[in-house]
């Protein structure tokens, strides 16, 4: 998380990662949504393809930048996503091997 001491200083390694990663692989639309655990998966084959290192080691690290990019945890009686975020679709299907199903395509 950035705080108001941290305007203007260089981002650490870890938020220069995550940065590049959301603005890589995400779109941030209000109707957009995403499971935690998709966007996390996406992330750690985006790391790998690009052969970076290791910065954020479980899921739970991408929440703060969520937060930051104002996207908000949902759920309903099944399930739980965060609403704001969508994985472009082409890291959906190559990261992922699945096809966003239409409800999730913004």
């Amino acid at each position: 998380r950035i705080c108001d001491e941290q305007i203007g200083e260089p981002l650490t390694a870890k938020q220069e990662q995550g940065a590049a990663f959301l603005i890589s692989c995400c779109e941030f639309k209000d109707q957009a949504r995403a499971q935690l655990m998709d966007l996390w998966g996406v992330y750690e084959d985006w790391r790998k393809r690009h052969d970076r290192p290791m910065l954020l080691h479980s899921s739970r690290e991408l929440v703060p930048f969520l937060k930051a990019r104002q996207c908000t945890r949902k759920r309903s009686n099944e399930d739980r996503w965060w609403q704001g975020i969508a994985i472009r679709h082409e890291y959906y299907e190559i990261s992922l091997g699945l096809e966003q199903s239409d409800t999730l395509c913004f």
